[in-house]
């Protein structure tokens, strides 16, 4: 009589077992692979659009840039912007400037004076189609008018740079230099 032996073989229950947790564990896998997918594009959308946001500016020089005479010298460089096409309102009251010459560099603070202002700000010298608020929107045009420091204005052929910062978007450089002769109203071409 033969005997009959059980060896440990494979039975069908056990392999179907196993096969499906492969196919939990490799569920499992997948579902966190596009989980982190899906959040790096995410990521990466958000990071494109914020860059557009910082690169694209949100206010253009209009016009003409004009040096004012003070007492000898240029004091006051006039300007006017507006909300370039497409952007957001911008508030104006956020926006820092800075006045940079070959021997000074001056922050020039937000003054809400409209009209004549004190050395050392900025500050809107008009506005045409104001609402009356700070914020510089469509259709709005505000001539600016940076007030130097007395002990910084600009003189003669000196060249400067007018850096104008939005909370948002890129810096407005403005590049010129002085007249060679400084008169009462002094066209700074760019």
């Amino acid at each position: 009589m033969r005997r009959i032996v059980h060896d440990e073989a494979f039975t069908g229950l056990e392999a179907a077992i196993v096969l499906i947790a492969f196919v939990v564990v490799a569920a499992v896998f997948s579902y966190v692979v596009l989980g982190a997918g899906f959040f790096t594009t995410q990521k990466a959308q958000e990071a494109v659009k914020t860059g557009v946001e910082q690169s694209s500016t949100a206010l253009q020089i209009k016009g003409a840039v004009l040096g004012i005479k003070g007492t000898t010298n240029i004091s006051i460089i006039r300007f006017t912007v507006e909300q370039s096409a497409g952007g957001e309102p911008i508030d104006m009251s956020k926006v820092t400037m800075t006045y940079i010459t070959a021997s000074a560099v001056d922050y020039l603070n937000y003054s809400a004076t409209v009209g004549t202002g004190t050395a050392g700000t900025w500050n809107a010298f008009t506005k045409q189609n104001d609402d009356g608020d700070s914020l510089l929107e469509k259709g709005e045009v505000w001539t600016i008018q940076a007030n130097l420091n007395t002990n910084h204005e600009l003189t003669n052929n000196e060249a400067f740079k007018i850096e104008i910062r939005p909370s948002t978007g890129a810096v407005i450089p403005l590049s010129s230099r002085g007249p060679a002769q400084i008169d009462a109203v002094n066209s700074l071409t760019i």
